[in-house]
């Protein structure tokens, strides 16, 4: 057994656990512009007990797509460095006609299938909006996450059964 076989088998049971999810739903650039907001807020400026909650409902895997430029893009060095060295490859797509990002003659798109839905939306912040593309689990709600958010300034005392 070699001392990279315990990290292989977590990668398989990632991989396994987001393929036996059938269906993935792309994040609205609302979505994204709303966490982001949240997550950067609640680093700033909350609690750390609250800041934590908020970024453990964000460990879920996820999946981005970006134009293939964005491979040169020297902020994101470091994140493709990290993903290559422990997720395994970033594929390469043609670019369907579907896709829209905001750049002209793009030739292609890069898709990063085992991300967590934090390290989306740290790349989200760099890249803009309308230059990626995420995809979360179907059962994921916006509504769970946004509970988690609340600076503890703005949190109810009532408490529900």
């Amino acid at each position: 057994m070699s001392d990279n076989e315990p990290h292989r088998n977590q990668k398989d049971k990632a991989a396994a656990r987001l393929s036996s999810q059938s269906h993935l739903r792309k994040l609205s650039r609302m979505e994204v512009a709303v966490l982001g907001q949240r997550f950067t807020e609640s680093a700033l400026h909350g609690d750390t007990p609250s800041f934590q909650a908020f970024y453990n409902t964000l460990q879920i895997n996820a999946q981005i797509e970006l134009p293939l430029g964005e491979l040169l893009n020297p902020d994101l060095e470091g994140f493709f460095w990290g993903w290559r060295m422990s997720r395994g490859s970033i594929t390469t797509h043609a670019l369907p006609e579907h896709h829209q990002y905001a750049a002209q003659g793009i030739e292609g798109m890069i898709r990063i299938e085992w991300v967590t839905l934090s390290q989306a939306l740290l790349v989200a912040d760099i890249t803009g909006p309308f230059r990626i593309e995420i995809f979360v689990p179907c059962h994921f709600q916006m509504r769970n996450v946004a509970q988690k958010a609340v600076p503890p300034s703005q949190k109810s005392t009532s408490v529900s059964f």
